[in-house]
């Protein structure tokens, strides 16, 4: 891959990473890579994470019970730290004057339950997806880093919903200056042809003897073509930066609508990976009007998805090409589906 003509200046994460392993099971694969190279079995996960419905993946998916339910017993030794979800902190704390609360009670756990020296892999979602499209600060996945690289284990960033252009750059973890040594992708990264990766830094991967992993459709010859062609089209030039404008411009547009309806509660997102939190005159979430407006947007020919522990909160993910013009039809539909919903 690192040898594609075209490759821009924004990929040379790849030719440090060098190998990229394609499957379909980019989770499994990643935390299978983290204990072998390690030799540990411990894995730190976060509240309202989703990584997949096989097996390992469910073991560390906390987004909602029925990824769970009736599926035990999962990987043992998986623990799940709180995740920087600052609207609601856990901590009752406000991001520009918290003393990162929430990683320090991930640090307790670590001298209190979880010996660190077992630590296979610390695996995070650089935005939160089915948890509720929550953004963390930047300081707090700087501290998170850090906090791998002090107890010696592997840091995964799952950037299969948040990778390959959706926050307006190539990965998500470009916006917080922070590079882990595993990423999985998938999704968008086969340009629409079923197809994931794993990738991890060259030392780890030479680690990774043949045969300790494989999959049945590995390396597709006709998805890597698929992600090449992908790759052409995201490497074109100011695509990216189209993407963050549009995002910021759908952002705004949001915000004002946020001014004229009370019960949304927050905006958040970046590039076109963007979201509103439903509320309650009380601030509570509210699933019940987010279902509302999600079927009245069905009625104008617009389909939406839920997100959130409470299924509070509705998701934009739409194609990155979306132009103006399009954002701001869905504005209109939006605004409209909320006035019949309280009517």
């Amino acid at each position: 891959m690192d040898t594609h003509p075209k490759l821009p200046a924004y990929l040379k994460f790849y030719i440090n990473m060098d190998i990229w392993r394609a499957s379909l099971r980019h989770v499994e694969g990643a935390l299978k890579l983290a204990r072998y190279v390690s030799g540990k079995g411990t894995i730190i996960a976060f509240r309202g994470s989703f990584h997949g419905r096989t097996m390992g993946a469910a073991s560390v998916t906390s987004s909602n019970l029925s990824f769970r339910r009736r599926y035990s017993p999962f990987l043992p030794q998986v623990y799940f730290a709180p995740y920087p979800y600052c609207y609601r902190c856990s901590f009752a704390q406000q991001p520009d004057t918290c003393h990162l609360e929430c990683i320090e009670y991930l640090k307790k756990d670590l001298q209190l339950v979880i010996p660190p020296e077992e630590v296979s892999a610390i695996l995070f979602e650089p935005v939160q997806g089915e948890g509720g499209y929550i953004v963390p600060p930047a300081k707090y996945v700087r501290a998170l880093g850090e906090l791998a690289r002090n107890i010696n284990t592997l840091l995964i960033f799952d950037e299969v919903q948040t990778g390959i252009g959706r926050t307006g750059r190539f990965l998500a973890e470009e916006h917080f200056g922070v590079v882990p040594d595993i990423i999985c992708m998938g999704k968008a990264v086969g340009g629409g042809f079923p197809m994931s990766v794993v990738a991890a830094r060259k030392e780890l991967m030479q680690q990774w003897v043949a045969g300790a992993h494989g999959t049945t459709f590995g390396a597709h010859p006709v998805a890597c073509a698929a992600s090449l062609a992908m790759l052409d089209i995201i490497a074109s030039p100011q695509f990216l930066a189209d993407v963050e404008k549009n995002g910021q411009y759908f952002r705004s547009r949001l915000n004002e609508l946020q001014k004229k309806f009370a019960m949304i509660g927050q905006v958040r997102g970046l590039g076109l990976m963007n979201a509103i939190e439903m509320v309650k005159q009380d601030g509570a979430p509210d699933s019940d009007f987010c279902g509302e407006v999600i079927h009245n947007m069905m009625k104008r020919k617009i389909l939406l998805m839920k997100c959130g522990a409470e299924g509070q909160t509705i998701r934009f993910i739409p194609p990155l090409n979306m132009t103006r013009q399009m954002l701001d039809e869905v504005i209109q539909s939006l605004s409209e589906s909320i006035s019949e919903a309280l009517h």
